[in-house]
């Protein structure tokens, strides 16, 4: 029976400290008819000497990448499963997102 609550989320977050880095994981799954929902991956990058994050998500459902932009820092007392950063400074398309992870050194 297929209901609310159905969802496994899985997190991984890499500690380290090196700019620019693979920094966190986050995938999501249907428990019952055990396929991925989502999958979230995140690097730390330099932009306009920002430390700052890309979030690059895929939803298997809607067979859909999304890109963002997102602030380096979460707010204080927050916990951000997706992303483990702060709020979205901007929507990316694909090109966007290669190009700066490509300034980064970082192959996409």
């Amino acid at each position: 029976m297929k209901g609310e609550n159905t969802y496994v989320y899985q997190t991984w977050k890499n500690e380290n400290n090196d700019v620019p880095r693979f920094y966190a994981k986050y995938a999501s799954f249907d428990k019952w008819n055990k396929g991925i929902e989502m999958e979230n991956d995140n690097y730390v990058v330099m932009v306009d000497s920002l430390k700052t994050i890309i979030s690059i998500n895929y939803n298997f459902k809607k067979e859909k990448f999304n890109y963002e932009l997102k602030e380096y820092d979460r707010p204080k007392n927050t916990y951000d499963l997706y992303g483990h950063s702060g709020k979205t400074i901007r929507v990316l398309n694909r090109d966007e997102t290669v190009e700066i992870l490509n300034k980064n050194g970082i192959k996409y």
